[in-house]
Parts: structure tokens; sequence; C-alpha cells
């Protein structure tokens, strides 16, 4: 189909349901779970905050997105945020106000046009470099996780793969994951199932006090911001690009800025944690048959049900879910964040840019990594003819 806004010599852009109803959707719904949950129960069990505000959160972030988008565009915990709350340890009302500053930032620099100029300077290949980073970053988080089952791990990971490469029409993740957590439950024993009782709860309003803010710039928004500048940001818009190049979307650096900011203004002062897109999450989405805002609205929808009928119960649920079946998740989101960097057809000072660029977010930090991606860039690209 040809858009109404294209000129006769145009490529045509083609159009898509923006809700699709095929099984993949759910099943794609799934494959954000190995990074969302491990920080959700993190916020919840660890650092005391309220498990309907944070579920409430995420889940309706998660629904706008789907909506507004009309893509599988994850929604993620914040990392930095996520690993300060806990190892610092951080208060409840540094979070909310770290998540209330970042999300002031993301929406003024969307507005004034330095997040485009951000983008801009960073360029593709360092983007390319960070997003391979993060593909080797989400593989060592997700070994862990499956070192108390590493055989059933490495089935369902193998279960998904086949299925996906075998009978790709198949929902993999509706069929392989319930499997192997029954059979994980079968060789550990299965746990004892909560008792639950239906009710209804409502996140409520709370602004952080003065100490809080403080706190919250220092150990949650200053560290986490270059983060979200790299990856929910420009490597997510990189990888719809890639993903979705002849058809007519909204996503775009200024688009998930905005709706990163809007995000967490609107819903930290809720109890919600700090939030952003992710290029994890989206590979992960994307490569188990999610292609619409169905995905993340189905899974927005199951949180938020579950945080408000629910309430502080939803954690004693969630906990059920094996680590090992969250750990190949991830690595199947690690090993699709890494195919689609197209690390293996690039030659020459474009691969050693991208090389050392995920070298760097492996080693030392997301935020250096992009500081000497961009000068090696820039100093290899004078030397091209």
């Amino acid at each position: 189909m040809r858009c109404q806004r294209q000129g006769p010599d145009e490529k045509p852009l083609f159009a898509r349901a923006r809700l699709s109803s095929d099984i993949r959707e759910f099943s794609g719904a799934l494959g954000d779970l190995g990074t969302l949950l491990p920080y959700l129960l993190a916020a919840i069990l660890t650092v005391g905050m309220s498990a309907i505000g944070v579920l409430f959160g995420f889940g309706l972030f998660m629904i706008v997105s789907g909506l507004f988008f009309a893509l599988p565009i994850a929604v993620q915990p914040m990392k930095a945020v996520g690993a300060a709350m806990v190892v610092l340890p951080m208060t409840p009302g540094a979070v909310t106000a770290s998540g209330m500053m970042i999300g002031l930032f993301f929406l003024l620099t969307s507005l004034t046009g330095i997040l485009n100029w951000l983008a801009r300077l960073i360029g593709p290949r360092v983007a390319n470099g960070l997003q391979l980073g993060l593909a080797l970053l989400l593989a060592l988080s997700a070994l862990p996780m499956m070192e108390g089952a590493p055989v059933l791990g490495a089935l369902i990971l193998l279960g998904l793969l086949l299925l996906m490469w075998r009978a790709p029409r198949l929902p993999a993740a509706l069929i392989v994951l319930p499997l192997g957590t029954f059979l994980y439950w079968s060789v550990q024993g299965f746990p004892e199932f909560p008792s639950l009782s239906l009710t209804l709860a409502l996140p409520t309003f709370e602004l952080p006090a003065g100490e809080a803010w403080l706190e919250g710039l220092l150990k949650g928004a200053l560290p986490q911001i270059p983060l979200t500048v790299a990856n929910a940001i420009l490597v997510t818009a990189a990888l719809v690009r890639r993903y979705y190049p002849n058809e007519l979307h909204p996503v775009s650096e200024k688009t998930l800025g905005l709706s990163t900011g809007l995000g967490n203004l609107l819903t930290a002062p809720f109890g919600a944690m700090p939030m952003c897109h992710g290029a994890g999450g989206l590979a992960a989405q994307h490569r188990l048959g999610a292609r619409s805002g169905t995905a993340p609205v189905a899974l927005g929808l199951f949180l938020l049900l579950v945080g408000l009928l629910l309430g502080e119960q939803s954690a004693k649920l969630l906990q059920t879910i094996p680590e090992a079946v969250l750990g190949a998740l991830l690595l199947l989101a690690a090993f699709e964040l890494a195919r689609a960097s197209g690390t293996y057809r690039l030659r020459g000072r474009p691969l050693v840019v991208v090389l050392l660029t995920a070298g760097l977010a492996v080693v030392v930090e997301l935020a250096l990594a992009v500081l000497v991606g961009v000068l090696i860039d820039y100093l290899l690209r004078k030397e091209e003819p």
C-alpha cells in the first residue's frame, strides 16, 4: 500500500494492523520477562517499593507504548537505577525522585532537539557497537540465572530456537515456557503455590521528601542517563529501522525520548520504578513473533490487572517462575540483539569501531564506550578517502 502522504516516485511504505490478533504476538509478549522480572521483584522485595505502584507503572507504560507506536516496543526497568537501588542501596523515595528527574531530562532534551543532536553525534557505527556490547552484557546476565538448572535452561533455549526455525507460525514461547516450567518443578519439586485473594488496590500518589532528591540524583539519575540515551533511545531506534525499513511508524529518537520522559514523570509519583524502552526487549519480542503493538499491550494488561486485583500479594505469584526459564529468555534476547547489530557484515574501519565500542561497553561502562567510540569513529573517518 502507498501512504497518502507519499509522492508517486517515493518508495512504498507498507501498512500493518496496529494491533494484530496473531497468537505469536502473545508468545512475543513473554520475550522480555527475563529482563523485567528480576528487577521488578528486587524493587518490591529488597527496596520495599509498593507492588501495586511498580506493576501499575509497568502495565500502564506498556499499554500506552503499544497503542502509540503500534510495534513491539519493550518497556524495561532502568538497569543502572535497578542495580543501585539494591547494591548501594536506595530508599523508595530516592528511586521515585530519580525517575522523575530522568523523565524531566528526556522530556526537555526531546522537545529542544538536543536528543536528536546527540543521536547524530554518536552515529550508526557506535550505535551498532553499543548494540553488540549490550547483547554480550545480556548473555553474561543470563548465565548466572541458569546456574541452578543449566541443562534445563539449555533445553528451553534449544526448544525455542528449534520451534522458531522449523515451525515459525507456532507461538514458541507459549509452548516451550510452560513445559519448561513444569519440567523444572517436576525435577526440583513443586513450589507451595501462594494463597491469593482478589481485591481492588489502587496506587497512591506521593512526592519524595527533601533528601531523597539529592540521593536520587547522585545514585540513580546521573549514572542512568547515558545508559538510557544509548540503549533505550539510539539502539532501539536503530533496531526498529533495521526491522521495519519500509514501514511508516512513529518511532524516532525524539518520540522514544518523549515517551521515556512522560512515562516516568507521570508514573513515578505513583510508586513506579524508573522505566525505559530497550533494544534487548524489542529484539526478544520480535524474535518470538511479535510484529505489532499487541505484545506490549497484552503484557501490560496482565501486569496492570495482577497489580490492581492482587495488590501486594502479586509478588508471591511472580516469584513462582523459575530463574532458569528467565535466563533462557534472556539468552535468546542476547542472541537476537547480537545478530541484529549486523557486525558479521562489517569489514575494515567500521568493524574496528563496532568491536572497540562493544568491548568497552562490556569491560567498563556504556557512557565511556560512547565517548571513546565517538572519538575513534571521528578519527578513522578523517582518514577515509
